[in-house]
């Protein structure tokens, strides 16, 4: 094999292994927690409103409020919707897939009233057939989260030990794991291959005895950060492909 082929060979394992090492995770947080989807329930109890706002006092946060209402249903919810700063929800199996592996997380800085108000995901599924959104809510406990409140630091979404909760025009109220759910029918496809609309964490609505307030710092979700590698695959790789040609050159030297 002649030089040039040789070293567009090299050339194109080493581009091939760096577009590979480009990582398949996003990671949203300060500035970029602004533009999120920041809802509640817009109800007033006892005189005071739930709220959902991006506080941007450095380095910026994602901050959930509900009132003691009571036992009146109150939430805030701030979401992620697919393909916001290159998030790539996929469907319902690949997020299960993804959270499983670790790949699926928010980082709370701060949660209070834990009492009926933890906060827990809430995936936002979009019908194929009716083009309508479809709401799946995790009520269960992961082992991040003993007794069902969650740790300050990193929560992981875990398809393995989590349940959801949603209510099925076609199955009724139904509460079960991720991975189970997958396998459920609406409109005659299966949820596990439906679109994923968006990911996002809520307080509230089960028992709003308490006030409660969370503040959110990060959201690590799947997807293409922009095609940028992290620089110590960047420099491994470029070592090796660097590497050969060094090792090409020295036998054509000889030869």
């Amino acid at each position: 094999m002649d030089l040039k082929k040789t070293t567009l060979v090299l050339s194109v394992a080493g581009f091939t292994a760096l577009s590979l090492s480009v990582s398949a995770q996003v990671t949203l947080s300060g500035s970029q927690l602004g533009g999120l989807d920041y809802t509640t329930s817009g109800d007033s109890f006892n005189g005071v409103f739930p709220s959902a706002q991006y506080v941007a006092t450095p380095p910026g946060y994602a901050d959930l409020t509900t009132p003691d209402g009571n036992n009146a249903p109150s939430w805030a919810l701030v979401s992620v919707p697919n393909g916001y700063d290159g998030v790539q929800l996929g469907t319902l199996s690949s997020l299960d897939t993804a959270g499983a592996a670790g790949e699926v997380g928010f980082d709370l800085s701060k949660m209070t009233g834990v009492n009926g108000n933890s906060a827990f995901w809430v995936v936002t599924l979009l019908d194929p057939t009716t083009h309508v959104p479809v709401e799946l809510i995790s009520i269960g406990a992961d082992p991040q989260k003993p007794g069902g409140v969650p740790l300050i630091g990193e929560n992981y979404f875990n398809q393995a030990d989590s349940t959801m909760a949603y209510t099925s025009p076609e199955l009724g109220n139904v509460q079960a794991l991720w991975s189970v759910v997958e396998g459920y029918t609406e409109d005659g496809t299966k949820l596990g291959t439906w679109d994923v609309q968006s990911v996002g964490v809520e307080i509230g609505i089960w028992n709003t005895t308490a006030a409660g307030e969370a503040q959110i710092d990060s959201f690590t979700l799947p997807g293409d950060p922009g095609g940028v590698p992290d620089g110590a695959s960047t420099l491994s790789l470029l070592g090796i492909v660097f590497g050969g040609l060094a090792g090409l050159r020295r036998r054509l030297a000889r030869a």
